[in-house]
């Protein structure tokens, strides 16, 4: 982080000709207002332009997506669009979530 004394850290970021990307890899959903409260912030102190939220295809995380069908207002680019832009070299449009 830019921030003096600031420990926290993005699990990784892309660059490309349309600025950064913050990665941040979850294994186990459990609080997804707090993965994704985190993430909007470290995407904002990092100052990315945007943010993949790369969560672990298991059935309690697919379970707890599907009950929280609210992520989607905030990571609204899929999988598949997020993945075929980036392959691409092109923005995804806005922050995905991407379930591998």
């Amino acid at each position: 982080m830019p921030i003096a004394g600031d420990l926290r850290a993005g699990d990784a970021t892309v660059e490309g000709r349309f600025g950064t990307i913050l990665v941040e890899a979850e294994t186990r959903l459990t609080d997804i207002q707090a993965v994704t409260r985190k993430a909007a912030l470290k995407r904002r102190d990092l100052g990315a332009n945007r943010l993949i939220l790369l969560i672990s295809d298991t059935p309690n995380n697919r379970r707890a997506l599907e009950l929280h069908p609210e992520v989607r207002e905030h990571l609204p680019i899929s999988t598949r669009k997020c993945l075929a832009a980036l392959a691409r070299g092109d923005d995804p449009g806005g922050d995905c979530l991407v379930v591998r």
